[in-house]
Parts: structure tokens; C-alpha cells; sequence
């Protein structure tokens, strides 16, 4: 027997608002997690450097390679990267003497990746900062007698829905690595 053309009409009213109220849900609950899910990213330190490499010269010109990771600790879906800049001063442990004496020929970089960050997951970036020869022949000829150590001063932007309101948040932190020659 077919259905009347109300019954029809009720049916999908039916299921629209089923479907509705489902979809609502889901997004509150998500947007409940948001607030907690961001002091989960500070207070577990979510974001380092895992490793930082002085890559062999090519034309007495030589690059930096860092990886850093990013994790989201929570179940909040909606983060994402935005954006991570790195300042990286060097010294030697062995004379405790900064590599780069001038605070103008620090290696840095600011980089913009607007990578999304799922729920519980780790997302690993790797970002190259291009030496000049100055920096290159300076970091070779000290990593080659003694301990270098990088202090990488990191930032990571977590943008969320909130952006356009509130901006995005801002984690930092300083971390003293090795550097390894490659």
C-alpha cells in the first residue's frame, strides 16, 4: 500500500529532526571538550623539539632541520596548527659561549602550516631554516671541537572555531637539544 503524501511528509520531518538533534549533540558535546582540551595542551607540554640536525653544507651554504611534534591530548576534535615559529640561539657547553655572538644572526623561523590535529592524535613537523655561509662555517667549526647546544625558544599557534573572536592560542617554551651533524 504507498503512503499518503502526508504520512511522507511527517516521516522526513521525522528523520530531519532526528538527524538534527544528533548532529546538535555531537557538536555540543565537542565544544564542551574545547576549554578543557586547550589547558590539556599546556599543562601536558604537548609540543617539542624531538630532534635538530646541521645538515652538510652545498656551496658553503648549510641547512637546519628541526622536528618538532605537536600532540593533542584530549578527545576534541577541531584543533588544528596553525602556526609554530622557532628562534634558536646557540652555544658551546664545553666554554659556555654563545656560537652566534650578535642577537641579529640567531637562526629562526616562522612558519604557517594550518594543519588539522585530531583527537588524541601527534602530528610531527619538520622545518628547515637555511644557514648563511657565516652561520654555516661558525656551527661546523664549533660542533666539530665541542658540544653544540641549540636553545630553541618554540611557538605554537592552536587555532580552533574561536579564531575569528578570540585569536588563536599561543604555547611556548624553551628547550635546550643537542645538535647533531648530518
Amino acid at each position: 500500500m504507498p503512503y499518503s503524501r502526508r504520512t511522507i511528509v511527517a516521516l522526513s520531518f521525522l528523520i530531519l529532526s532526528l538527524g538534527s538533534a544528533i548532529y546538535l549533540s555531537i557538536a555540543t558535546w565537542n565544544y564542551l571538550l574545547l576549554y578543557p582540551a586547550l589547558g590539556n595542551i599546556e599543562n601536558d607540554q604537548s609540543y617539542q623539539v624531538d630532534k635538530l640536525m646541521l645538515n652538510q653544507p652545498v656551496n658553503n651554504v648549510s641547512t637546519l632541520g628541526v622536528q618538532i611534534s605537536v600532540r593533542n591530548p584530549s578527545q576534541y576534535s577541531g584543533f588544528r596548527v596553525y602556526s609554530i615559529q622557532l628562534t634558536i640561539p646557540f652555544y658551546d657547553q664545553s666554554t659556555n659561549s654563545s656560537v652566534f655572538p650578535p642577537l641579529s644572526s640567531v637562526p629562526g623561523v616562522d612558519e604557517i602550516t594550518q594543519t588539522p590535529l585530531g583527537p588524541g592524535a601527534t602530528d610531527t613537523f619538520i622545518i628547515t631554516i637555511r644557514l648563511s655561509s657565516d652561520q654555516t662555517s661558525e656551527l661546523f667549526l664549533d660542533s666539530s671541537n665541542s658540544l653544540i647546544i641549540g636553545n630553541v625558544f618554540l611557538r605554537i599557534d592552536i587555532g580552533t572555531f574561536l579564531d575569528s573572536v578570540f585569536g588563536t592560542q599561543t604555547y611556548t617554551r624553551t628547550q635546550p637539544i643537542s645538535l647533531t651533524v648530518a
